[in-house]
C-alpha cells in the first residue's frame, strides 16, 4: 500500500504509524513551477561546459542541466530551457521540475560524467529503527544550474513525499 505526506514549506515529513516488519520506501517529488530558478544565466553556464570553457562544478548541477533527462548536458538542454523561458513551453519533456538525491549517497570523485552514475532517487528500510527515522533528500530544481532558487525557497509549495510499505 501507499502512504503520501505533504510536508510543510521546510521540507519536513512524518508519516503517522509504519508497521514495524515490512520495508518500506521513501520517494519525494515536486512537479510544478518548471520556470522558478530558471533564467538565462543557466543557458550560458550550460554553453560554457559544452564549451569546456567550465565544467559544471557539481553532480547536482550536471542533473539541473540535464533538463531533458538524456542523462547527458547538451544543446537540446539550452534549447529547452529557452524555450521555456520564452514560454514556447510550460515543463520539460520527460522530467519532473524537481530531482532527489539522499543526501546519504556519495557521487565516486572519479567520474567524468556524474550522470552516468545511477543514482538512487529513493531511500529504503525496513522496520523503525533510530538511524533511519532521520532521511534527508537534496532536491535539485531542474533547470537552475546557478541555484537561484535557493533564495526563492520561502513561499514554494509543499512537496510529496510517497511512503510504499511492502511485506516481506
Amino acid at each position: 500500500s501507499l502512504a503520501s505526506v505533504i510536508t510543510g514549506v521546510s521540507g519536513e515529513y512524518a508519516f503517522d504509524s509504519l508497521a514495524y516488519n515490512k520495508n518500506h520506501t521513501i520517494r519525494p517529488s515536486l512537479d510544478s513551477n518548471y520556470s522558478g530558478g530558471v533564467n538565462i544565466l543557466d543557458v550560458v553556464l550550460i554553453q560554457r561546459h559544452i564549451l569546456a570553457k567550465d565544467t559544471l562544478d557539481s553532480p547536482y548541477k550536471w542533473i539541473a542541466a540535464d533538463v531533458n533527462k538524456s542523462g547527458a548536458v547538451t544543446v537540446a538542454d539550452i534549447l529547452d530551457i529557452r524555450r521555456l523561458i520564452l514560454g514556447a513551453i510550460d515543463s520539460f519533456p520527460n522530467n519532473t521540475s524537481w530531482r532527489f538525491v539522499p543526501v546519504s549517497f556519495k557521487f565516486p570523485d572519479s567520474v567524468a560524467n556524474p550522470l552516468n552514475v545511477k543514482f538512487p532517487d529513493t531511500i529504503g528500510f525496513t522496520g523503525l529503527k533510530k538511524d533511519t527515522l532521520n532521511n534527508d533528500f537534496i532536491g535539485i530544481k531542474v533547470g537552475d544550474v546557478n541555484l537561484s532558487k535557493d533564495a526563492q525557497l520561502r513561499g514554494e509549495a509543499p512537496m510529496e513525499i510517497t511512503m510504499a510499505n511492502r511485506a516481506f
